[in-house]
């Protein structure tokens, strides 16, 4: 057994003791004071060793950072002998250009600023120089390259121009075959076939063609359709000798041959026949026309124009014998006077002076012509003023019209009659007053006549309808008894609105009024009253008039 241990009898005595006595024999402390202490030491001794480890580390990075200045201190000192000597030889450059900068100074006999700014100049030029030369490679490569790509596409068009020679030969040759068609040359207008061409000029020759191929005015339709519509004007004239059939055509190109009694020719041909017979046929036309046109002219046109003019002056004379029953209570009436236009063409009044002042059979011969040359000269002054228009047919008989229309020769003026003076006055004129109910009935009656004049051609059975709106206003009763026996002389079958008129049953053959109220609601009530005449009701299945409201 080891000294200082007890044996295993004496342990269980006293622990304590027993540690103390272990503690003891390995140099420990052996009381608590003691190992308190001895932490405590050795906590500071840690402490003390942590902080001395912390120092040493930030040594090892001074010495770290001690150790790259003095790298970079050796590499410092390495590139400030390179800069030294760099320097150096700096100066020597320097040196050497100031000693050449004096030799040039003295060869030029200029300042030293001159000798920069020259030199600078020199630089800019040369760099310039550079610049343009640089550019002048790029172009020249770009130009080679060009150039190569032309090479190669000439080589290329050269190839295909020799494959193509065959092709375009045997297209001349087409082209020669189709113009050698009769007719087919004339047709474009000079161009024929060159024999004497060759392949060399064919281009040329070629060129000229298609320029009057395209100046050929393009047809409305195609051919076959044209050929068709020339079949059928044909076939609607079975005289004509023409005929339309087909010509020889190479290949597959449509063609056409007409022939007239059996001789064949050229559409071109035919064409310069048929102008010159249409021609021929014009004439022959024309002079068959005027002929035609001058005996009728100097036949029948001088007596037609006397017979309407004494016509126009009856129907006027009528007219105011009618217009009479239209004076107002006062006797204010209005007639109607024709007078010749002061304006007249010298043509047109030397024709109303043959023929209306001198009569058919106090006509000269001499007199019967000049009214021929005179109606003739107007027609042709008709024609150069009216060179635009249709046909020369239709230009004829509107000009022929014209000329003997005596309706554009006169005026017409409405005189205004007053009782117990034989003196008429000019409605319109300067100091010619009248009431207005008389300028009512003066202007109305004119216009009926005119009404009437347009419907003297219809049957009798026709209805002559004259719509009129308030027309017996500011007339007396006088006045509308005039109108009503005017209207019924003129045969017109008046349609009028009045407030204040009930008609003037004497004077016609019946009359229907229908009396219009307003009703509520926006709805009218109509009243309808007939007054017939015996003879009206029995045409009309009335057998007596219609008492008032009555339908």
């Amino acid at each position: 057994m080891r000294r200082g241990q007890a044996g295993p009898g004496e342990g269980s005595a006293d622990p304590a003791a027993q540690w103390r006595e272990q503690a003891a024999a390995y140099g420990l402390p052996d009381s608590l004071s003691l190992v308190r202490d001895e932490a405590e030491a050795s906590a500071r001794r840690a402490d003390l060793l942590s902080r001395a480890v912390e120092e040493m580390r930030g040594v090892s990075g001074l010495l770290e950072d001690v150790q790259r200045a003095a790298q970079t201190a050796v590499d410092a000192r390495r590139l400030a002998e390179c800069s030294r000597r760099t320097v150096l030889d700096s100066f020597g450059r320097l040196s050497d250009a100031r000693a050449t900068l004096e030799a040039c100074r003295q060869r030029s006999g200029m300042d030293e600023l001159a000798l920069v700014q020259e030199a600078s100049a020199a630089r800019q030029a040369h760099t310039d120089v550079r610049g343009r030369l640089a550019r002048a490679r790029r172009k020249a490569a770009e130009a080679n390259s060009i150039a190569s790509a032309a090479r190669q596409a000439q080589a290329d068009a050269a190839r295909r121009l020799q494959e193509s020679r065959p092709r375009a030969k045997a297209s001349v040759e087409a082209v020669r075959r189709c113009l050698a068609l009769d007719g087919l040359a004339e047709a474009l207008t000079g161009t024929a076939q060159d024999g004497s061409a060759d392949h060399n000029d064919a281009g040329t020759w070629l060129k000229e063609l298609r320029a009057r191929l395209l100046a050929v005015p393009q047809p409305s339709a195609g051919i076959d359709a044209c050929a068709d519509a020339l079949r059928h004007h044909l076939a609607a004239a079975p005289d004509e000798d023409w005929r339309l059939g087909h010509g020889p055509a190479p290949e597959r190109m449509p063609t056409h041959q007409l022939s007239l009694a059996g001789r064949r020719m050229s559409p071109h041909a035919a064409a310069r026949m048929a102008a010159a017979h249409q021609a021929e046929a014009h004439h022959a036309y024309s002079a068959a026309d005027e002929n035609a046109l001058e005996n009728f002219v100097l036949g029948r046109i001088p007596t037609a124009i006397s017979t309407a003019w004494v016509e126009l002056q009856d129907w006027a004379e009528e007219v105011n014998e009618q217009m009479k029953l239209t004076a107002a209570s006062s006797g204010v009436g209005v007639q109607i006077e024709l007078a010749l236009r002061r304006d007249l063409p010298p043509s047109i009044a030397t024709i109303h002076h043959l023929t209306c002042k001198v009569g058919d059979a106090e006509r000269t011969p001499e007199q019967q012509r000049r009214i021929g040359q005179e109606l003739l000269a107007v027609m042709r002054l008709g024609e150069e003023m009216r060179a635009g228009d249709a046909g020369p047919g239709s230009r004829r008989a509107d000009r022929l019209a014209e000329a003997i229309d005596i309706r554009t020769w006169v005026t017409v003026k409405y005189m205004i009659t007053r009782p117990g003076t034989t003196r008429q006055e000019r409605w319109g004129a300067r100091g010619v007053t009248v009431s207005k109910g008389e300028s009512r009935l003066i202007v109305l009656a004119p216009m009926l006549a005119a009404l009437a004049a347009e419907y003297r051609d219809l049957p009798p059975h026709a209805a002559r309808l004259c719509a009129l709106d308030e027309v017996p206003g500011d007339v007396d009763d006088h006045g509308r008894d005039g109108i009503a026996a005017y209207l019924a002389t003129l045969d017109l079958d008046l349609m009028s609105t009045s407030h204040n008129w009930d008609g003037s049953p004497g004077a016609w053959d019946g009359i229907d009024i229908f009396e219009l109220e307003k009703a509520p609601e926006d709805t009218v009530i109509a009243f309808p009253v007939r007054v017939y005449s015996p003879l009206l009701q029995q045409a009309a299945g009335h057998l007596k008039a219609s008492p008032a409201g009555a339908s």
